[in-house]
């Protein structure tokens, strides 16, 4: 019986693979893959077709939707009552499908009124609903 390893066959496969060669090759790959990705992405010139029909105002009308420190509710400036919102902008909705909704809040109103009020507008089916918020630091904003 034969104890030495290195005196094997000719015939006898090798016990172990060099991997250094293949982990060289697909690190190369990998580098010409993330050079060449982003030349891909501006390559495709395409040209636009032009619009036979003239512009539309896309322009959706807009309204505001206040809620003050003490709970009222103002729906561009008229006070309504927090059960009319989801009513008064139903209608709105109706009229102009494309109507959107600016809701400012004041920061020291609690969350269940101005939830309430998301709510409703929401059961109104307004598509769009914009959370107005002030600039600066939030500690000095009042």
């Amino acid at each position: 019986m034969r104890t030495d390893n290195r005196e094997a066959d000719a015939g006898e496969p090798l016990g172990e693979i060099n991997v250094t060669p293949l982990v060289d090759v697909v690190l190369v790959l990998l580098v010409i893959f993330m050079v060449a990705a982003p030349l891909m992405t501006h390559a495709i010139r395409i040209d636009l077709p032009k619009a036979a029909a003239p512009a539309r105002d896309m322009r959706a009308s807009t309204v505001t939707v206040t809620v003050d420190a003490h709970g009222a509710v103002r729906i561009d400036g008229a006070q309504v009552k927090a059960a009319e919102v989801e009513a008064v902008l139903a209608r709105r909705v109706a009229r102009d499908p494309r109507t959107s909704v600016s809701l400012h809040a004041d920061r020291n109103e609690s969350f269940g009124t101005v939830a309430g009020v998301i709510a409703s507008i929401g059961r109104a089916r307004v598509a769009r609903v914009a959370i107005a918020t002030a600039d600066g630091d939030a500690s000095t904003a009042r």
